[in-house]
Protein backbone atom coordinates (compact mmCIF):
# COMPACT_ATOMS: atom_id res chain seq x y z
CA UNK A 1 0.00 0.00 0.00
CA UNK A 2 1.37 3.42 -1.15
CA UNK A 3 1.91 5.96 1.94
CA UNK A 4 -1.05 8.31 3.20
CA UNK A 5 -0.04 11.78 2.81
CA UNK A 6 -1.38 14.51 5.76
CA UNK A 7 0.25 17.50 4.73
CA UNK A 8 0.85 18.93 1.69
CA UNK A 9 2.88 22.02 0.26
CA UNK A 10 2.53 23.30 -3.03
CA UNK A 11 3.97 26.13 -5.27
CA UNK A 12 1.96 25.92 -8.11
CA UNK A 13 3.51 27.85 -11.52
CA UNK A 14 0.87 30.27 -11.60
CA UNK A 15 0.57 31.58 -15.40
CA UNK A 16 0.61 35.21 -15.53
CA UNK A 17 -0.91 37.18 -18.13
CA UNK A 18 1.61 40.35 -18.94
CA UNK A 19 3.89 39.50 -21.59
CA UNK A 20 6.24 42.13 -22.94
CA UNK A 21 7.80 42.70 -26.60
CA UNK A 22 10.76 42.56 -28.02
CA UNK A 23 13.09 45.25 -26.71
CA UNK A 24 10.21 46.29 -24.02
CA UNK A 25 10.67 46.31 -20.36
CA UNK A 26 13.74 45.86 -18.29
CA UNK A 27 17.00 43.82 -17.72
CA UNK A 28 15.43 39.72 -17.76
CA UNK A 29 12.18 40.89 -18.61
CA UNK A 30 13.53 42.44 -22.01
CA UNK A 31 15.85 39.96 -22.72
CA UNK A 32 13.58 37.21 -22.64
CA UNK A 33 10.44 38.81 -24.13
CA UNK A 34 8.00 37.62 -20.64
CA UNK A 35 7.55 38.71 -17.61
CA UNK A 36 8.07 36.81 -14.25
CA UNK A 37 7.73 33.03 -13.39
CA UNK A 38 7.66 32.46 -17.43
CA UNK A 39 11.05 34.00 -18.15
CA UNK A 40 12.08 31.31 -15.35
CA UNK A 41 10.64 27.87 -15.93
CA UNK A 42 7.53 26.36 -17.71
CA UNK A 43 3.94 27.44 -16.18
CA UNK A 44 0.97 26.22 -16.03
CA UNK A 45 -2.74 27.44 -16.09
CA UNK A 46 -5.51 26.96 -13.44
CA UNK A 47 -7.16 24.07 -15.24
CA UNK A 48 -4.09 22.22 -15.85
CA UNK A 49 -3.05 22.90 -11.92
CA UNK A 50 -6.56 21.62 -11.32
CA UNK A 51 -6.27 18.25 -13.15
CA UNK A 52 -3.39 17.19 -10.47
CA UNK A 53 -6.21 16.41 -8.52
CA UNK A 54 -7.82 12.70 -9.04
CA UNK A 55 -10.40 11.78 -6.67
CA UNK A 56 -11.66 8.09 -7.31
CA UNK A 57 -14.07 6.19 -5.81
CA UNK A 58 -13.08 2.37 -4.84
CA UNK A 59 -16.25 0.13 -4.05
CA UNK A 60 -15.50 -3.50 -2.29
CA UNK A 61 -15.05 -4.98 1.00
CA UNK A 62 -17.00 -4.06 3.88
CA UNK A 63 -17.64 -0.30 2.76
CA UNK A 64 -16.86 1.74 -0.12
CA UNK A 65 -14.30 4.53 0.34
CA UNK A 66 -12.97 7.57 -1.86
CA UNK A 67 -9.48 7.75 -2.87
CA UNK A 68 -7.33 11.17 -3.89
CA UNK A 69 -4.12 11.75 -5.43
CA UNK A 70 -2.12 14.60 -6.07
CA UNK A 71 0.08 14.99 -8.91
CA UNK A 72 -0.24 10.31 -8.64
CA UNK A 73 0.48 10.44 -4.61
CA UNK A 74 -2.36 9.45 -2.63
CA UNK A 75 -3.86 12.15 0.16
CA UNK A 76 -5.00 10.96 3.68
CA UNK A 77 -9.24 11.71 4.22
CA UNK A 78 -8.11 13.76 6.68
CA UNK A 79 -5.33 16.40 5.53
CA UNK A 80 -3.84 19.86 5.22
CA UNK A 81 -2.89 22.27 2.47
CA UNK A 82 -0.30 25.02 2.38
CA UNK A 83 -0.74 26.57 -1.54
CA UNK A 84 1.35 29.47 -2.33
CA UNK A 85 -0.24 32.29 -4.02
CA UNK A 86 0.77 35.99 -4.91
CA UNK A 87 -1.95 38.64 -4.55
CA UNK A 88 -2.70 38.88 -8.47
CA UNK A 89 -4.02 35.15 -7.90
CA UNK A 90 -5.27 35.17 -4.80
CA UNK A 91 -9.32 34.05 -5.83
CA UNK A 92 -7.77 31.27 -8.35
CA UNK A 93 -5.85 30.09 -5.55
CA UNK A 94 -9.21 29.40 -3.07
CA UNK A 95 -10.52 27.80 -6.41
CA UNK A 96 -7.81 25.26 -6.60
CA UNK A 97 -7.21 24.51 -3.11
CA UNK A 98 -11.63 23.68 -3.38
CA UNK A 99 -10.80 21.83 -6.34
CA UNK A 100 -8.35 19.53 -4.54
CA UNK A 101 -10.72 18.52 -2.29
CA UNK A 102 -9.69 21.26 0.71
CA UNK A 103 -11.53 24.16 2.03
CA UNK A 104 -9.63 27.21 3.04
CA UNK A 105 -9.31 28.58 6.38
CA UNK A 106 -6.85 31.34 6.71
CA UNK A 107 -4.24 32.74 5.36
CA UNK A 108 -0.28 32.88 6.26
CA UNK A 109 1.31 35.85 4.86
CA UNK A 110 5.49 36.49 4.05
CA UNK A 111 6.15 39.83 5.13
CA UNK A 112 9.53 40.88 2.46
CA UNK A 113 12.05 43.33 3.60
CA UNK A 114 11.89 45.36 0.69
CA UNK A 115 8.93 46.57 -2.41
CA UNK A 116 8.52 44.59 -5.46
CA UNK A 117 6.65 45.22 -8.47
CA UNK A 118 3.02 45.41 -9.32
CA UNK A 119 0.54 46.92 -12.00
CA UNK A 120 -1.36 48.86 -9.40
CA UNK A 121 0.33 48.95 -5.75
CA UNK A 122 3.65 47.70 -4.85
CA UNK A 123 4.38 43.90 -3.98
CA UNK A 124 5.74 43.54 -0.74
CA UNK A 125 4.01 40.23 0.14
CA UNK A 126 3.20 36.49 -0.94
CA UNK A 127 0.83 34.31 0.66
CA UNK A 128 -0.05 30.96 1.82
CA UNK A 129 -3.29 29.42 1.77
CA UNK A 130 -3.96 27.05 4.80
CA UNK A 131 -6.74 24.54 3.63
CA UNK A 132 -7.89 21.13 5.76
CA UNK A 133 -9.34 18.38 4.44
CA UNK A 134 -11.81 16.49 6.13
CA UNK A 135 -11.37 17.18 10.10
CA UNK A 136 -7.66 17.12 11.15
CA UNK A 137 -6.53 20.00 13.77
CA UNK A 138 -3.35 21.99 14.15
CA UNK A 139 -0.65 20.65 16.52
CA UNK A 140 -0.50 23.96 18.17
CA UNK A 141 -2.82 27.52 18.48
CA UNK A 142 0.30 30.24 18.98
CA UNK A 143 1.35 30.20 15.32
CA UNK A 144 0.58 33.95 13.68
CA UNK A 145 -0.42 34.64 10.11
CA UNK A 146 2.00 36.36 8.91
CA UNK A 147 6.37 36.28 9.47
CA UNK A 148 9.17 38.03 7.68
CA UNK A 149 12.07 36.67 6.04
CA UNK A 150 14.49 37.49 3.46
CA UNK A 151 13.77 37.21 -0.39
CA UNK A 152 16.12 34.98 -2.20
CA UNK A 153 16.36 33.96 -5.56
CA UNK A 154 13.44 34.64 -8.30
CA UNK A 155 10.51 32.73 -6.85
CA UNK A 156 12.29 31.05 -4.07
CA UNK A 157 10.84 30.60 -0.76
CA UNK A 158 11.85 31.17 2.65
CA UNK A 159 12.92 28.20 4.48
CA UNK A 160 10.97 29.44 7.68
CA UNK A 161 7.93 27.92 5.94
CA UNK A 162 8.73 24.49 6.30
CA UNK A 163 9.63 25.10 9.87
CA UNK A 164 6.09 26.70 10.96
CA UNK A 165 4.53 23.78 8.32
CA UNK A 166 6.01 20.88 10.96
CA UNK A 167 5.19 22.65 13.95
CA UNK A 168 1.35 23.25 13.11
CA UNK A 169 0.67 19.90 11.16
CA UNK A 170 1.65 16.04 10.85
CA UNK A 171 3.19 14.38 8.58
CA UNK A 172 3.57 12.43 6.15
CA UNK A 173 4.69 15.71 4.35
CA UNK A 174 4.67 16.39 0.70
CA UNK A 175 5.54 18.70 -1.45
CA UNK A 176 4.66 20.00 -5.10
CA UNK A 177 6.74 21.78 -7.45
CA UNK A 178 9.96 21.22 -5.38
CA UNK A 179 12.86 23.18 -6.20
CA UNK A 180 15.27 21.60 -3.41
CA UNK A 181 14.86 18.11 -1.10
CA UNK A 182 14.26 18.54 2.81
CA UNK A 183 14.78 15.82 5.19
CA UNK A 184 10.92 13.98 6.23
CA UNK A 185 9.65 15.45 3.08
CA UNK A 186 8.65 13.49 0.21
CA UNK A 187 9.62 15.78 -3.20
CA UNK A 188 7.95 15.86 -6.38
CA UNK A 189 8.59 18.85 -8.78
CA UNK A 190 10.48 19.18 -12.40
CA UNK A 191 12.86 21.73 -10.83
CA UNK A 192 14.90 19.26 -9.12
CA UNK A 193 16.58 18.48 -12.35
CA UNK A 194 18.43 21.94 -12.90
CA UNK A 195 19.35 25.20 -11.03
CA UNK A 196 16.65 27.43 -9.78
CA UNK A 197 18.25 30.17 -10.89
CA UNK A 198 19.24 29.05 -14.63
CA UNK A 199 16.07 30.50 -17.40
CA UNK A 200 14.51 28.14 -19.42
CA UNK A 201 14.99 31.52 -22.00
CA UNK A 202 18.64 32.36 -22.64
CA UNK A 203 19.63 35.04 -23.99
CA UNK A 204 21.71 34.59 -27.67
CA UNK A 205 24.00 36.80 -25.74
CA UNK A 206 26.03 37.00 -22.85
CA UNK A 207 24.26 39.90 -21.35
CA UNK A 208 24.73 41.23 -17.09
CA UNK A 209 21.16 41.58 -15.96
CA UNK A 210 20.90 43.98 -14.04
CA UNK A 211 17.50 45.47 -12.92
CA UNK A 212 17.53 49.71 -12.86
CA UNK A 213 16.89 49.94 -9.19
CA UNK A 214 19.34 48.18 -7.49
CA UNK A 215 16.58 48.28 -4.35
CA UNK A 216 13.96 46.19 -6.53
CA UNK A 217 13.04 42.59 -7.01
CA UNK A 218 11.97 41.19 -10.50
CA UNK A 219 7.92 40.15 -9.95
CA UNK A 220 7.09 36.40 -9.30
Amino acid sequence: MSELFTTILSDPPWRYRDRVGPGLGFGADRIRGRRGAAGYYPTMSIEEIIAMYRPTLIVGGSRDRSLAQLAGHEIADHAHLYLWTTNAFMVEAHRVAEAWGFRPRTILTWCKPRIGMGSYFRNTTEHVIFAVRGKLPVLRHDQKTHFDAPVGRHSEKPAIVYDIIERMSPGPYLELFTRARRDGWTSHGDELKCEPEEPIFKPRAIVEIVHPDPGLEWPT
